[in-house]
């Protein structure tokens, strides 16, 4: 094989092209330590720097972030919450994929869970394939204003309640079309995808929420109550564990989709999002919950912070 001009690349795998082998070996990457571009004394001085990033007890960007979130905070369960959501946040990724293997739920449609539109398009489906029904301007437009009420959540329901509306929703439209007992035509995986997935996305939104809601251009504000904390991801995330914790007291057995009876079977429907995080998360938003409401505010964010920020 000629090592000469053009055919020079043939030398190197698929994967030692892409590494950018050929221009290390030709002299065309300038490298870290290329003269023009930094001195080894400047490379030096970055490594120290990162070494001491690293071994660090604490993330020191992962305080200035948190710091900076809950600077203007005045209450105590506004700091907690806040805190708790950025963990979330972090391991939102790991949480969706945690979720997907408690839920059975094929990795190609998980991916869907952040889609804005994932939970119109399945219900259509359904609608459409399931039960005949023609997807005529008005029915779209329904699906579509049902969805963004659900979204928008001027209720301040828990994603496991909104879900059941979404069953409760399909099953009235299988009803409408095929009469009592109509529900059974629905093809049960799909729907089964449709109500975990729908559980994720709504979980994902209320995550990314600020203390407005803002879709579509459209600013809502939360509902004035003196008993609602002025904190939306906190107050669904204290409603979501209030649920759970209800239905772990309940005695008997819940029917399950499959048509199954079995006990305590809604508990971990009704958990907030955080339950799916890893172990090291799950363990700091306890410690954080477990801290003190006496405590001073200021002393309160500073354990927030160090909880948050703590290398494990």
């Amino acid at each position: 094989m000629s090592l000469d001009g053009g055919n020079l690349l043939g030398c190197y795998t698929e994967l030692e092209i892409a590494a950018g082998i050929p221009a290390l070996v030709d002299g065309r990457d300038r490298g870290y330590l290329n003269d023009e571009d930094e001195s080894i004394g400047t490379f030096d001085a970055e490594l120290t720097n990162t070494v001491k990033q690293l071994t660090h007890p604490y993330d020191l960007d992962k305080r200035a972030v948190l710091s900076q979130e809950i600077a203007e905070l005045n209450s105590s369960a506004d700091t907690k919450s806040v805190t708790i959501r950025r963990l979330v946040a972090d391991n939102l990724d790991y949480a969706i994929f945690r979720f997907g293997k408690k839920e059975e739920i094929p990795d190609r449609h998980l991916n869907l869970a952040k889609d804005q539109n994932i939970i119109q398009s399945m219900i259509k489906g359904l609608l459409s394939k399931s039960l005949n029904i023609d997807l005529t301007t008005e029915i779209v437009d329904e699906v579509d204003s049902f969805v963004r009420r659900l979204q928008r959540n001027e209720e301040l329901e828990t994603p496991y309640l909104r879900t059941s509306e979404i069953q409760r929703y399909v099953h009235e439209k299988a009803k409408l079309a095929l009469g009592v007992g109509g529900h059974k035509a629905l093809n049960r995986a799909h729907m089964r995808v449709l109500l975990s997935l729908s559980r994720a996305h709504l979980s994902i939104g209320d995550l990314e929420r600020p203390l407005t809601s803002i879709i579509e251009d459209e600013s809502v504000e939360l509902k004035s109550n003196s008993s609602v904390p002025n904190n939306y991801f906190g107050h669904l995330f204290n409603k979501s564990i209030l649920q759970a914790q209800l239905e772990d007291q309940y005695p008997g057995a819940k029917k399950t989709i499959n048509g199954e009876y079995k006990k305590k079977w809604n508990v971990r429907f009704m958990k907030p999002f955080s339950y799916y995080c890893d172990e090291q998360t799950r363990s700091k938003i306890e410690r954080i919950l477990a801290v003190e409401e006496g405590t001073d505010l200021f002393t309160l964010k500073e354990s927030c912070i160090n909880i948050y920020s703590r290398r494990m």
